[in-house]
């Protein structure tokens, strides 16, 4: 039995620099992976077949990431062997924590190690580019700046430890898909230099509460506060307890789910 801790990210900062020839959006951003996980257990199977259970039924089905991660690498190397697994999910769901990427890198990482592929952490990433713009951050994690379409990676030193709060409004799901768009039809003499997310700026309208809960982290002494990735979690970069205990007690007033949690480093 092999077990993978799938660490949530958080984005320090989110520019969109163009639209792509293949449609995507060429990003530039800096990732950064938070303790807040959830865990994988994989056990080796003599048929190849793939199993996933889950503490969210809905998720155990062939449409998941980490179906199609374990799948990916089966195919590819024509693994005869196959793998049962197990999840159990923290991450706040469709939040901007990147939970479905990192449960897909676990797997890879997973069946990796479970079928003694001995592939390299570059090769993972590579994989991973298959399945999703996140994925390949997310074999490795610690501080990263992406660009492309998020996976031209450029790994950084580790930062410092930071306490992190997450708070995920538990009323509003925002689209990945509806976050770009949006930002496509912006103003075009609209300032985009006015956050570090500019996702912000599309969000923060539509959802004003959003917009309140940054400023009250802001007010309550946080470092940092800023929306991740499309949202809709908002996180609070603390130095010391006192500061998380004071976001927390501002952020609590809303109908949101919290974690308390700190940056994670790399992987190697």
């Amino acid at each position: 039995m092999i077990t993978e801790k799938a660490f949530a990210k958080i984005n320090l900062n989110l520019k969109i620099t163009g639209v792509r020839p293949d449609g995507y959006h060429a990003v530039d951003m800096v990732m950064q992976t938070v303790g807040f996980h959830d865990t994988l257990q994989l056990g080796l199977l003599a048929e190849p077949r793939i199993e996933l259970h889950s503490n969210c039924p809905e998720m155990d089905n062939e449409s998941n990431l980490i179906w199609k991660a374990a799948r990916l690498l089966q195919s590819r190397y024509q693994v005869k062997q196959g793998v049962k697994i197990t999840l159990k999910k923290r991450i706040f769901v469709a939040a901007g924590l990147a939970g479905g990427s990192t449960d897909g890198a676990a797997t890879l990482r997973g069946c990796n190690r479970l079928w003694n592929l001995q592939l390299s952490n570059e090769e993972l990433e590579k994989l991973a580019a298959e399945l999703g713009s996140d994925i390949p951050f997310l074999i490795q994690g610690g501080t990263v700046r992406a660009t492309g379409r998020g996976e031209v990676l450029e790994h950084y030193p580790d930062e410092p430890k930071k306490l992190v709060v997450l708070a995920k409004p538990r009323d509003i799901a925002i689209s990945t898909k509806w976050a770009y768009q949006s930002y496509d039809r912006l103003p075009s003499d609209l300032p985009r230099d006015t956050t570090e997310n500019v996702l912000e700026l599309v969000a923060f309208p539509k959802y004003p509460v959003l917009a309140e809960m940054k400023q009250l982290a802001q007010k309550a002494g946080a470092q940092k506060a800023l929306m991740s990735g499309s949202g809709p979690t908002m996180y609070a970069l603390c130095n010391d307890v006192e500061q998380v205990r004071a976001v927390v007690k501002v952020w609590q007033k809303f109908n949101v789910d919290i974690c308390e949690t700190e940056f994670q480093e790399r992987m190697q």
